[in-house]
């Protein structure tokens, strides 16, 4: 049984299968195909001549996410924060590297200041509730994201929803999901609360709207190459290689997409660290 690790990145793609038992080891590399990026993982496995039965399991590392965050080629993030305190990430942090350079241009925030929408409640750093989360507000909220939708139907667009203290307590940050994925059942729907349950507000902030600006993305490519791998007789487990190096089952990709932002580039440095 051979376990099989691909590399899909923008230009090469490249798998290579270790069999458990002899320790042989087979490689292929093919082009990648960035207009059909799930394309190029099953033709490396057609090169590689492995029957379905011969493969045990399937690690993917992919730079989709990498890329798309680089180019801008994701969806349109609408932000949601607290009432009061949602200009978080489009404010920034005081401590920045050139703090006396007035030309010095300050990161995207990943979203426009007119795709920011404070939503009236509010949570202590103890959990307490200090203003309730009524349905006033998620209607309000659903009413200001269908408006954006109108507006360019044609458009992509994403939520993330960033609540102050969420990590504490996550309690409406879940009820606007459940509220979201009712109004809007295909719109993809990110909470800081799911993604990186973390105190500090910008850094949650960042890493949300990440996460929701890949989501459709990665749920297109990972549900693209399973179907593909399922018509194909595989039916060996596949996960992703994470940022970190782990690995992340593929249904379960679309819940943090975020986490395989680094998923292609993470497996070339822990094989360097582990061969040198």
């Amino acid at each position: 049984m051979y376990r099989v690790g691909i590399d899909t990145g923008g230009t090469f793609t490249d798998l290579v299968a270790l069999d458990d038992e002899s320790g042989h080891i087979r490689t292929v590399k093919v082009p990648s195909t960035p207009q059909q990026p799930a394309a190029a993982p099953l033709a490396a496995i057609g090169q590689s001549a492995l029957t379905p039965d011969e493969i045990s399991r399937i690690v993917l590392g992919t730079t989709i996410a990498t890329n798309a965050r680089l180019q801008k080629k994701g969806a349109t993030v609408l932000y949601v924060g607290t009432d009061g305190v949602q200009d978080v990430p489009v404010i920034g942090l005081i401590a920045r590297k050139e703090a006396y350079n007035p030309a010095w241009e300050k990161p995207s925030a990943g979203v426009l200041r007119r795709h920011v929408h404070g939503v009236r409640e509010r949570v202590d750093h103890k959990g307490n509730v200090l203003v309730p989360l009524e349905r006033a507000a998620l209607d309000s909220l659903g009413d200001w994201i269908e408006e954006w939708i109108a507006s360019d139907p044609g458009r992509e667009w994403a939520v993330a929803v960033n609540l102050l203290f969420s990590y504490v307590v996550p309690a409406h940050e879940e009820a606007i999901g459940v509220y979201l994925n009712e109004r809007f059942p295909d719109l993809p729907v990110s909470l800081s609360s799911d993604v990186c349950p973390i105190w500090r507000e910008y850094q949650r902030s960042a890493t949300v709207i990440t996460d929701a600006f890949i989501k459709g993305i990665i749920d297109r490519f990972v549900g693209q190459v399973s179907a593909d791998l399922k018509t194909a007789g595989i039916e060996a487990p596949l996960s992703l290689m994470k940022s970190n190096g782990g690995h992340l089952q593929a249904d379960s990709a679309g819940d943090a997409p975020v986490q395989l932002l680094l998923s292609g580039l993470a497996g070339g440095v822990i094989a360097g660290a582990r061969f040198a």
